[in-house]
């Protein structure tokens, strides 16, 4: 018998430990951790490939049992968003914004940079529960003009919850304050536009252990990095046109801070998948051939009767 294969048959059998480890066994690797964590913080993001960030990020967020496993104490945090509830996006005032496509997530071919949750070529639908929150994740400065569209939620939405502490382990509660830290500030982080590769850590904390398509679910919702306690939502580009209606998109000013205006609403026309501005619908008469129940989401968000906008 050759060296090689006695070398092969002495190789021992190995046991595999996946038994989840008590607090104060799993306590003794927050140090490194901890460590791990500022060495991730001041890395070449540009250099660094996703396998190399990818074993670092597990070192992070699991506890090694050794001989290469890995446990992950935490369950699946959901969150779920009601049917007919109100969901926002804003769109920069060069978009266009004509037609059914431009109103959902942008083309392959048209990414050419990643996002909080996407890769390049990569679409996600990018929206919010609440105005505010999108204003500022879109970078939107006082004085500036900005399309804000507006969405009904028509089927039921199921999010996985990377925020959330509540699906950690509740034997882990240091390791759950340290890894929901951990998260929060990542996806808290504001990216400048020329660090781009600073995203790939959030894209892989989502998509290697956070993934919603393992557990059948829409999307991820996540903390905003622009205002402290919201959080921002990224549904998949496949199901949110299941999962939404649109409403109307309308062109806004942010005004100051905290107050803005909304002027020339319009509204789809799905047969013939242009956009029209409602008020020469109402006063074409056109307007009766629109959804009756879309019309009167319309009047009840913009607060006021129909006949006023003209």
């Amino acid at each position: 018998m050759s060296k090689k294969n006695k070398s092969h048959k002495n190789i021992s059998k190995i046991t595999i430990n996946m038994t989840p480890p008590s607090q104060s066994v799993y306590l003794h690797q927050l140090k490194e951790k901890h460590e791990l964590i500022q060495e991730l913080r001041n890395t070449d993001y540009s250099k660094i490939t996703n396998d190399e960030l990818r074993s670092k990020l597990t070192r992070i967020l699991s506890y090694s049992n050794g001989n290469g496993a890995y446990f992950m104490p935490m369950n699946v945090p959901t969150h779920h968003i009601p049917l007919n509830s109100l969901l926002y996006r804003i769109r920069t005032i060069d978009s266009s914004i004509e037609c059914n496509d431009d109103l959902w997530y942008p083309p392959s071919k048209n990414i050419s940079r990643r996002g909080r949750l996407n890769d390049i070529n990569e679409p996600v639908l990018y929206v919010a529960g609440d105005i505010g929150t999108t204003l500022g994740e879109m970078r939107i400065k006082v004085g500036q003009e900005f399309y804000l569209l507006f969405y009904k939620v028509k089927n039921p939405i199921s999010l996985i919850d990377i925020s959330s502490s509540s699906g950690m382990d509740s034997r882990y509660k240091k390791v759950e304050e340290m890894v929901g830290n951990f998260l929060i500030d990542e996806f808290s982080i504001i990216v400048p536009d020329n660090d781009n590769d600073r995203y790939k850590i959030s894209n892989l904390i989502g998509k290697c252990f956070y993934n919603y398509q393992v557990y059948n679910l829409d999307g991820w919702i996540y903390p905003s990095a622009v205002r402290s306690g919201k959080k921002s939502i990224a549904i998949d580009a496949l199901k949110c046109k299941e999962k939404l209606s649109f409403l109307f998109v309308a062109k806004g000013t942010l005004e100051t801070e905290t107050n803005f205006t909304l002027e020339l609403p319009k509204v789809l026309n799905q047969e013939d998948d242009k956009l029209y501005l409602l008020s020469n619908l109402i006063e074409t008469g056109d307007i009766e051939y629109y959804d009756s129940k879309a019309l009167n989401d319309i009047e009840t968000i913009w607060g006021t009767h129909f006949e006023q906008l003209q």
